[in-house]
C-alpha cells in the first residue's frame, strides 16, 4: 500500500456525512422552529457553514456551524441580536455559551456542538453581512459565500482534512479558516493529487513560513486572518510541524498500528487463563480493533446471519456488515441476526492456527456463503439501475499464533486446498507473525514481514472496497414471513 493509499483510508475513517440525514441538516431542522419564532420576518436563511459548507469537516474536532443571515433593517444591534438569541434558547431549555463571533449550544441529546453565527445583512446586492465580536465588542464584516468559493474549489480539501485531523490530534488551537487559507497558500503551484507529497509541503510551511506569513480574509481584505492567532500561538504551531517532521512517516504510522494490535491481543492471551475467557477476550479485542480502524460505513458485530428463506448461518465470530444500506438487524435473545445481503466479510477468531481451526473455520464460512441473497433494481434521478451483481463474502481466520512451523508454510497450504468454493479462506492474519490473502484468482500471497496486523487491517480495508456496496435488499421478501 502506498503512502497516499494510506492516508486516503485515514480520511475515510474521518469522513463525515453530508446526505439528506447528516448530523448538520438534522441540527438545521432542530433550530428553524426557534430560529423562525425569535427572528420572525427577519429571517432570511440559516445555512451550514464552516467546514461542512467548505467540504473540510473531520468526524473529530468539527462543531455545526449555522449562519443565520437576518435583514438589513433589522433594527436591534449586533449586540442586542446576540443577547436575544441568547434569552430565546435558554427559554427553549438550551445552555448557550457566548463565544467570539457565535452562541454555542450543545444539542441532539448532548451528541453535537452546535455554533449559532447570527449576521445582520449589510445590503440586498451583496452577500456581505456584519458579525457582533464579542471580545472587541464591535462590529465584523464577513462573506461566508467567499470564503466558501476560496477554499470549496481550491482542489486542496485532503490535504486541509488531514491537517485538520493531524491539529485536532495535538489539540492545536488553530482555526479552521486560518488553517484552510494556510494549506492553501502553503501548496500554491504545486500539483494536485499527490497526497502524501502535498502533506510534507504543508509541514515545511508551517515549520520554515507559517510563523511570520499575513494570511489575508479573501473576503475582507483589510481583515488579516492570521491576527486570530498571537504570536505565541503560532509559534506553539511551528513547533508542532517540525516535531511531526521528525517523528511523521507512514513507516512509523503503521508500526503504531501494528504494535496497538500485537500488544492488546498479546495481553489477552497473558492475563486469561481460561481457554473459553480468552477466546472470548480475543474475539471482543479483535471485534473491537476492527470497529475502531475499519472506516464508519461498517459495522462490525458477533452476529447470525439469515436470508429471506428463512435460512440460518452459523454463529459468526465477527461479521461485518453494511451500515448505511443494512435496514434492519435482529436482535433475539441476546442474540443479532443479520440480513444476508448486508454481509462483506465474515471471520472465525481462534488462539491457535492449526488444521482443526482451519476445517471448522471452512464449515463457518460456507454457512453464510450458501444463503440466498437478494438484489432489486435501484432507483436513481436518472432512473431505475441494474440490480447490483452478488459480490463474493470474504472469509478470513484471525489468530494470535500458529501451531506449524513455519507458521505459514506448506502445512496450512495442505489445509486450505481440501476446501470446497464455497468454504475458501480469503485472509488469514497470525498476529505479530504473518498474513496470507488469496487473490481472486486463487494466488496465495503470504507475508512473513513484521507489521502483520496492521498490513492485514489495511489489506482488508482494500479488499472492502473492492467490493463497493452490498446489493440493494428486498426488504418485502422477508416482511413475506410475518404472513
Amino acid at each position: 500500500m502506498t503512502p497516499d493509499e494510506y492516508l486516503c483510508t485515514v480520511l475515510a475513517r474521518h469522513r463525515v456525512d453530508m446526505g439528506p440525514a447528516s448530523p448538520v441538516l438534522q441540527m438545521r431542522a432542530a433550530f428553524m422552529p426557534i430560529l423562525q419564532e425569535w427572528a420572525g420576518s427577519k429571517l432570511l436563511s440559516v445555512q451550514p457553514s464552516g467546514s461542512f459548507a467548505k467540504g473540510t469537516a473531520v468526524r473529530t474536532g468539527t462543531d455545526i456551524d449555522l449562519f443565520i443571515s437576518l435583514a438589513h433593517d433589522t433594527t436591534e444591534t449586533l449586540q442586542e441580536i446576540h443577547n436575544t438569541l441568547i434569552k430565546k434558547l435558554e427559554a427553549a431549555g438550551l445552555s448557550p455559551r457566548r463565544q467570539t463571533v457565535s452562541i454555542g449550544v450543545r444539542a441532539g441529546n448532548n451528541t453535537y456542538d452546535v455554533d449559532l453565527v447570527p449576521a445582520k445583512k449589510r445590503d440586498d446586492t451583496t452577500g456581505d453581512h456584519s458579525l457582533y465580536h464579542r471580545k472587541s465588542g464591535t462590529a465584523r464584516k464577513t462573506n461566508i459565500a467567499r470564503h466558501v468559493a476560496e477554499v470549496l474549489p481550491s482542489g486542496r480539501l485532503d490535504e486541509i482534512k488531514l491537517l485538520k485531523i493531524w491539529r485536532n490530534q495535538h489539540r492545536l488551537e488553530f482555526p479552521s479558516f486560518y488553517l484552510e487559507l494556510s494549506v492553501i497558500e502553503a501548496l500554491s503551484g504545486r500539483p494536485y493529487g499527490n497526497l502524501a507529497a502535498n502533506v510534507w509541503v504543508v509541514f515545511e510551511y508551517l515549520r520554515d513560513s507559517f510563523e511570520n506569513a499575513r494570511i489575508i480574509d479573501p473576503a475582507v481584505p483589510s481583515n488579516a486572518v492570521s491576527d486570530d492567532l498571537t504570536a505565541a500561538e503560532r509559534q506553539i504551531i511551528r513547533k508542532a510541524a517540525t516535531a511531526a517532521m521528525t517523528t511523521w512517516s507512514l513507516q512509523n504510522l503503521l508500526r503504531a498500528l501494528d504494535a496497538d494490535v500485537a500488544t492488546q491481543l498479546a495481553r489477552s492471551r497473558e492475563l486469561i487463563g481460561h481457554p473459553v475467557e480468552k477466546g472470548n477476550a480475543s474475539e471482543a479485542l479483535w471485534l473491537t480493533l476492527l470497529q475502531k480502524y475499519l472506516p464508519r460505513r461498517y459495522e462490525v458485530r458477533r452476529a447470525h446471519v439469515v436470508d429471506s428463506r428463512g435460512e440460518f448461518s452459523d454463529q459468526i465470530d465477527i461479521v461485518i456488515h453494511d451500515r448505511h444500506y443494512s435496514p434492519f438487524v435482529f436482535s433475539y435473545q441476546e442474540s443479532e441476526v443479520i440480513p444476508a445481503e448486508s454481509v462483506y466479510a465474515v471471520f472465525e477468531v481462534k488462539q491457535t492456527l492449526d488444521a482443526a481451526n482451519v476445517a471448522y473455520a471452512h464449515d463457518k464460512i460456507a454457512s453464510v456463503r450458501r444463503l440466498y441473497r437478494t438484489s432489486l433494481p435501484i432507483p436513481s434521478a436518472s432512473g431505475l439501475q441494474l440490480a447490483k451483481p452478488l459480490h463474493h463474502i470474504l472469509g478470513g481466520i484471525l489468530t494470535l499464533a500458529s501451531s506449524w512451523t513455519p507458521p505459514l508454510g506448506d502445512a496450512l497450504k495442505t489445509a486450505l486446498a481440501s476446501a470446497a468454493d464455497e468454504q475458501q479462506v480469503d485472509l488469514i492474519c497470525v498476529a505479530g507473525v504473518g498474513t496470507l490473502e488469496r487473490l481472486v484468482d486463487a494466488e496465495q500471497v503470504i507475508d512473513l514481514a513484521s507489521g502483520a496486523g496492521a498490513r492485514f487491517l489495511l489489506t482488508l480495508i482494500a479488499r472492502l472496497q473492492e467490493i463497493a456496496t452490498v446489493p440493494m435488499i428486498d426488504v418485502r421478501a422477508y416482511a413475506a414471513w410475518l404472513k
